[in-house]
Parts: C-alpha cells; structure tokens; sequence
C-alpha cells in the first residue's frame, strides 16, 4: 500500500511538511524493497535512515509546536516517544532475527498508518498557531 503526504497534512511549516513528504518516501521504500526481495543489508539500511531521520525531524517539530505555543505540544512529545520506541525495538528484532517479510511489511504498514493518523489528529493542530503569530 503506497503512503503519500497531502494538502489536508499541512502544518503550516514547509520544513515540516517537506520532512512528512520524506518520511512517506522512505516507508515505500521500506516495503518496496522487501516486495522486490533485497537483502537484509538494504532493510537494515532503510530503517537506519528512518530512526534517524524520525528523531531528527520530531526534534525539530517539538521546537516548532513549542516555539508557536501549540496546545498539542505535549501530546506530540509523548507521540513521538512512543514512536521511537516502537520503531528501536522493532529494528533490533530485525537485526537479531533477520529480515522477515512479515515483520518488516507489518513494520511498513505500522509506520506509514502511525505517521497518517500522527500528522492529521496532532500535527496540523500547528496550522492555526502558526498562522496567528
């Protein structure tokens, strides 16, 4: 299933909205690569990029929902904890256990279902506070 970014995920903030479009790309990436059978070190590879890129951004979207004074602030900080840690212990199962199809494609679908409901219940409440300052 591809995931893509749209208008309705806007938060008002093109650096955020540019790092969304990414994060989309990579989590089709993510299933592409299993779909077309490329081996462990692509997946590993993949989810590295993902780990790193998902703590970079929600940094700077938590200074961003701080900084406009978002009233959801500390529901995204807690969303974005949980995130992370879901995605460590399941990219270390991953490494213990090997690429699974299962797993990673579960993994895809958890990613790019997360990152939806995220950006659309708690991430575009940024637009409004955005646009009042």
């Amino acid at each position: 299933m591809a995931f893509a970014w749209d208008d309705s995920m806007s938060t008002g903030i093109e650096e955020l909205d540019e790092a969304h479009r990414t994060l989309f790309l990579w989590v089709d990436k993510l299933g592409n690569a299993m779909k077309q059978g490329k081996g462990k070190d692509e997946v590993v590879a993949i989810l590295d990029f993902l780990g790193t890129y998902a703590a970079s951004h929600f940094a700077c979207e938590e200074d961003c929902m701080n900084r406009y004074k978002c009233p959801l602030a500390l529901t995204n900080k807690r969303q974005h904890d949980e995130f992370l840690l879901f995605f460590t212990k399941t990219k270390a199962e991953v490494e213990a256990n090997g690429v699974k199809v299962r797993t990673v494609l579960e993994l895809q679908q958890t990613l790019g279902n997360w990152l939806r409901n995220h950006i659309l219940k708690v991430d575009v409440s940024l637009k409004p506070c955005v646009g009042s300052h």
